[in-house]
């Protein structure tokens, strides 16, 4: 499970990896923001306050791990990082996986 530059990663392997841009329009302002994944029975849903300009919000997949200490994404997403103009959000969220 390695990049294309021999480091090793927990997106590589065999397999389908999706990438899923979606550009929105949102006032400035308070917005409450839902996610899900349903086949890996992941939702989260939480407020966030967007700033004039635009506004990059990622959400980066954490994995299970497969019995060793490494995770991978064979076994799944067991929650994500999210990411406002490139620095963590920290939440008091409500996600979780059902």
């Amino acid at each position: 499970m390695y990049d294309e530059k021999g480091k090793r990663t927990v997106e590589g392997g065999k397999g389908v990896r999706y990438v899923v841009l979606k550009t929105i329009r949102l006032a400035p302002g308070f917005h409450r923001v839902f996610f899900g994944l349903p086949e890996d029975k992941f939702t989260c849903e939480f407020d966030i306050s967007l700033k004039v300009g635009k506004s990059i919000l990622e959400f980066k997949p954490v994995y299970r791990p497969c019995g060793r200490p490494n995770a991978s994404f064979l076994n799944g997403i067991c929650d994500f990082e999210i990411f406002y103009n490139g620095t963590s959000y920290s939440l008091t969220s409500n996600c979780f996986v059902m």
